[in-house]
């Protein structure tokens, strides 16, 4: 499945980042232990994540 596919709340692991969907458009929040670190992204930024890490997501929890 695409990442902008994904329904809001889902949670996934791109190596070892975790982001969370947000309600807003296509974006994804990263979680991060510092909070100037919690940017939100689109899709696309996320797309690219996976391929410098050369690496798919993994989905850990999804909402229906």
């Amino acid at each position: 499945m695409r990442l902008k596919d994904y329904t809001p709340g889902t949670r996934i692991k791109i190596g070892d980042r975790f982001f969370r969907r947000t309600n807003t458009g296509t974006f994804w929040r990263e979680e991060h232990e510092l909070p100037g670190n919690c940017v939100s992204r689109p899709s696309v930024s996320l797309e690219n994540i996976e391929q410098a890490a050369g690496e798919k997501h993994v989905v850990l929890a999804r909402r229906r």
